[in-house]
């Protein structure tokens, strides 16, 4: 259950940035 848990946090985290580098990016490409 923990280390199930922890690589979940973990995925969703990575995810998280991914949209966010993603978003950035195409914010400045549009700017």
């Amino acid at each position: 259950m923990t280390s199930r848990g922890r690589i979940l946090r973990v995925f969703w985290v990575l995810t998280a940035v991914i949209a966010l580098a993603i978003l950035v990016f195409a914010l400045r490409g549009a700017v």
